[in-house]
Order: structure tokens, then C-alpha cells, then sequence
């Protein structure tokens, strides 16, 4: 038996000298380790039996941790606590992330008119005031006994209360000057307040200015035990300048606002010059008009500055209650 089939083959055998080597040169770099966990340094299982690769370390690559610049951000399981997440960037042509909505404005800002009356185009509120004023007008122009019925005398108003009501839409006299001029106030003003108010709030704000100088007259009158006579929409319009005063909607500028100003003037100078007027009922709307304004710009969202309003009754009825007193 020769000495390759005693010893088993040429594995491990040293070449005789002379013997070319067509070995590759020797690489400066570490040669890879193939072996799977539980080989022996001779590249064989324990069981003699040639081994498979194993993983190679160190492959597939891993993504290196995530490391936010920002103060007090850090990595993954790093002291400084997990990373911030980051916004989401679109790729061209793709849709992005939805926009964050809008900051409501702040008071600073001027007042915006809440979105449930965004469709209000037309101020159907004014013109339906000036409907009923002209409605009025020309059936107690007609019918005379029924401006008795409905005009705002004050020693009747406490035992029939709908006079404080419908006493703010005659005119009495029958005077078509007085009409047109009340009328025409009317849709000035109430075309600029209704939109920024809403149509709900407005209607709010032109009843409450009625009762409002209704019940002032009512009160002046039972304490200087003297008569007013009251006779048109006075003490609406002039809540109308009174939410001007104190609402101021976003959006309006001296320039556009400088009309209804001068508007408000000639009314003051109007109740200056002619005494007879009452002007306790101008008086008494004025201030529910500043109070209606403080509150539905300070509770401008939706249904809480109606319910605000309502709030305005209670000044009414103290004053009703105090002038039925003996």
C-alpha cells in the first residue's frame, strides 16, 4: 500500500521541494470566516462532516440608529429618550400631508362672524324689519283705531305687554318723511351689522334694542310720573350704533366705516336740537346694543353667543319689575 493510501490521501501533505506553488498570493486583507456556529477550527462539524456557510458577520448592513440634532432628542434606547417623529415629506407629484387649519383669530383681531352663517349674503333680517315697519305704517295709515292698539304708552305697557314689542315698528303721524327716514336708517346700518353678526344674532339684537327702549321709557315715565311718546324703530337703531361701538368685525377700516359714523352723529345732533323727542328710549336700546356687541365678540363661536344674548333679558325684566312697583 503506497503511502497516499495509508495516510489517507494528499490532504495535509507537505509538497516536495522543487514543487511549483500555484497557491494565490497572500491577501493583506483577513480572510472571511465562513463558519457556522459550532464548527471546529478545521473547517469540519464535530461529526467529521463537511459544514455549510454560516451568517456571515456583520451582513445584511444595519441602518446606523436614528439621531435627532435637536437639544434633549437622542437615539434609540439612548439616555436621552427615543427620537422625535418627523414630519412627513411628499415626494414630487405625490399629495402631502392635509394643511393644519387656520388660528382662529383672537380678539386682537377683530371679530369674525361664525361659519353656520357663512351663506348669509343678503341681510334678509333688514329687510324684514323694514317690511314690518312699512306694513305697519300703512295699515294704521288706513286704519287709524289700530294705532291704539299697538303704540307704546307706558302706563298701559305693564298690563299689555306686546305694546313694548310692536311700539318699536309704527311710526306714528303718518308722515312719509319719518317713514323713509327710519327706513333708510334701517338698511344702512342693518346691511353692514347683519352679515357680521349673523342672522340669528341680529334678530336677536334688533327685539332685545326694542324692549330695551321700551322698558326705559316705561321706567322713566312711572318714576318722573310723566308721559313719552315713542313712535318708531329709535331704539333699534340706535342698538345698531351700539354694537358698532363695541363689536368691531374684522375687516372694517375707518375709510368703510366712516359713513355710518357720520350717520350716528346727525342722530345725536337730531335728539339735541328737538327736545320732544324721547330720548330715554334711544338711550336704553344704546346700551343693550354696547352689551349685545361685548358679548358676541367675546363668544363668537357658534350658539354661544346666541345663548349670550338671551342673557340681555334679565336687565329688561329688573327694569319692568322696578317701574311695576308702587
Amino acid at each position: 500500500m503506497s503511502d497516499a493510501t495509508s495516510t489517507g490521501g494528499d490532504i495535509g501533505r507537505t509538497p516536495p521541494p522543487g514543487t511549483p506553488d500555484f497557491a494565490a498570493p497572500e491577501s493583506p486583507w483577513p480572510p472571511l470566516d465562513t463558519r457556522g456556529p459550532g464548527l471546529q477550527a478545521s473547517g469540519h462539524a464535530a461529526g467529521g462532516a463537511p459544514a455549510g456557510p454560516g451568517p456571515v458577520p456583520g451582513w445584511p448592513p444595519q441602518d446606523p440608529p436614528t439621531q435627532d440634532a435637536r437639544p434633549g432628542a437622542g437615539a434609540q434606547g439612548s439616555p436621552w429618550g427615543p427620537p422625535r417623529p418627523q414630519e412627513h415629506q411628499a415626494a414630487p407629484g405625490l399629495p402631502g400631508p392635509a394643511p393644519r387649519p387656520p388660528r382662529p383669530a383672537a380678539a386682537s383681531d377683530g371679530y369674525v362672524a361664525p361659519d353656520r352663517d357663512a351663506d348669509t349674503g343678503r341681510p334678509v333680517v333688514t329687510y324684514t324689519m323694514m317690511a314690518i315697519c312699512g306694513a305697519l305704517w300703512l295699515l294704521t295709515t288706513v286704519a287709524p283705531r289700530l294705532t291704539g292698539v299697538l303704540e307704546l304708552v307706558p302706563d298701559l305697557a305693564l298690563h299689555q305687554p306686546w305694546r313694548l314689542l310692536t311700539g318699536g315698528f309704527l311710526y306714528l303721524g303718518g308722515s312719509l318723511l319719518d317713514i323713509s327716514l327710519g327706513l333708510l336708517t334701517i338698511w344702512i346700518v342693518g346691511q353692514a351689522i347683519e352679515p357680521a353678526m349673523g342672522r340669528r344674532d341680529f334678530l336677536l339684537l334688533y327685539l332685545l334694542s326694542l324692549l330695551g327702549g321700551s322698558a326705559a321709557a316705561v321706567l322713566w315715565s312711572r318714576a318722573s310720573h310723566g308721559s313719552l311718546l315713542v313712535s318708531g324703530a329709535s331704539a333699534a337703531i340706535w342698538g345698531m350704533f351700539g354694537v358698532l361701538v363695541t363689536l368691531r368685525p374684522k375687516g372694517w377700516s375707518k375709510e368703510s366705516t366712516s359713513g355710518l359714523w357720520v350717520l350716528v352723529g346727525l342722530n345725536v345732533l337730531y335728539v339735541i336740537l328737538i327736545p320732544t323727542i324721547a330720548w330715554q328710549v334711544k338711550l336704553g336700546g344704546f346700551l343693550i346694543g354696547l352689551a349685545a356687541g361685548v358679548l358676541v365678540r367675546t363668544r363668537g363661536r357658534a350658539g354661544r353667543s346666541t345663548r349670550a344674548l338671551w342673557l340681555l333679558l334679565v336687565p329688561i325684566v329688573l327694569a319692568l319689575g322696578v317701574a311695576a312697583l308702587p
